[in-house]
């Protein structure tokens, strides 16, 4: 064989080995793209008062008990003259938007007491508008304290937690939960504490 002909045989070689080099390369890329579409697809097909973020982030010297974020409370937010879920009866109460945590079981612990209330199902940001206006008479929320969408609301905001008493309704799935004013200083009294619903959590991988 001519040496020529193996120099255009190695060169070929090499031709080939950098294109399904980039090629790999490219195809690498456009996953990594593909990818992050779908992240941010995702994100954004979550309403922004529900989605993870600063306002919702557990403030660590907050939290009491390591334990407690094993549970996800059921946390009602209303006017200082709502005292009980009793007094929600007959008026809108915001559970969040439709087929979140808050709507579904929100929305089971008012039947369960054979409570009926005007649902309202948008986004908790707007909620709390609505509820500071008095558009709405309560917002539920289901998730592990303390969360900085409510530990930030001030204290002359004239809102307050709802107590939701343990009973045998709640028995079966769920378990009891408290809200102290270390959780939120803003809404219970200092020494305080608001008897609550918890909704066991649990974390699963796909190995």
């Amino acid at each position: 064989v001519e040496e020529g002909a193996i120099g255009e045989v190695l060169d070929g070689m090499i031709e080939i080995g950098v294109r399904a080099h980039v090629g790999r390369v490219l195809a690498a890329e456009l996953q990594a793209e593909r990818e992050k579409a779908a992240r941010d697809r995702l994100l954004h097909a979550v309403p922004a008062g529900d989605r993870p973020g600063e306002a919702d982030e557990v403030d660590p010297a907050a939290v009491d008990d390591p334990g407690s974020r094993l549970v996800a409370e059921v946390q009602v937010l209303a006017r200082k003259e709502i005292k009980s879920l009793e007094d929600l009866r007959g008026k809108k109460v915001n559970f969040g938007p439709a087929g979140s945590g808050s709507s579904l079981t929100g929305t089971l612990i008012f039947q369960r007491l054979g409570i009926k209330v005007e649902q309202a199902l948008i986004d908790q940001q707007s909620g709390l508008q609505k509820l500071r206006s008095g558009e709405v008479a309560a917002l539920v929320r289901v998730v592990g304290k303390p969360v900085g969408f409510l530990r930030n609301i001030p204290a002359d905001a004239g809102l307050h937690i709802v107590p939701i008493p343990f009973t045998k309704q709640f028995a079966d799935f769920y378990t009891l939960g408290e809200l102290t004013s270390k959780d939120y200083p803003n809404l219970i009294p200092e020494g305080q504490r608001v008897d609550t619903v918890a909704v066991p959590t649990v974390l699963a991988v796909y190995n």
